[in-house]
């Protein structure tokens, strides 16, 4: 299961207060008067989406979670105790306007981060290449191995996936070329 959660910081307002441009852009008459009945309980103003998630359970049922931009400490905290993967999409956030994802807190937290690349409408494109590309220049201080290891690795994992290696000494094999969409 993926849930794209905490992407966009109009989030954080809509939990904690029921309102702002989330709540004043739904459909009028699709939607229940007030943002406590979508979610069954009042908006407060230490809520925040990923909160919610675990005070549901969900979080112990270990979705991946995809954005994870606009988080506290507390729901880092939480996703690691739980165990969830996290998935970043650099260029959907940037696009957006959604801020930038806390690589260095996630990953000293010990949460496994997958490279994703959103969509064609937020990210351009679906090459994980570009993605990878966007992401060395968003961070540029961070190790490249770490961004291709989130890209391959990681996205394998969130996916359920056989991890792909390439040990020194094997032969070669095209399904080591990373060659993009046909």
């Amino acid at each position: 299961m993926q849930i794209h959660v905490a992407e966009h910081p109009s989030e954080l307002e809509l939990f904690a207060t029921g309102a702002g441009p989330l709540w004043e852009h739904r459909i009028p008459g699709l939607s229940p008067e007030n943002f406590a009945e979508v979610i069954g309980r009042v908006p407060e103003p230490d809520l925040t989406p990923v909160r919610y998630l675990d005070e549901l359970g969900v979080l112990h049922r270990r979705p991946t979670l995809v954005h994870m931009v606009n988080v506290t400490d507390e729901d880092i905290v939480r996703v690691a105790q739980a165990g969830c993967a996290v998935v970043t999409c650099p260029r959907s956030n940037q696009h957006l306007e959604c801020g930038r994802f806390r690589w260095s807190d996630f990953a000293a937290a010990g949460i496994e981060i997958a490279l994703g690349t959103d969509s064609v409408a937020s990210g351009e494109t679906l090459d994980a290449r570009d993605e990878l590309a966007f992401a060395q220049a968003l961070y540029p201080q961070m190790d490249p191995r770490l961004l291709l290891r989130a890209a391959v690795k990681g996205g394998a994992r969130v996916l359920g996936l056989k991890v792909p290696t390439i040990r020194r000494g094997e032969p070669w094999r095209k399904e080591y070329l990373w060659s993009g969409p046909a």
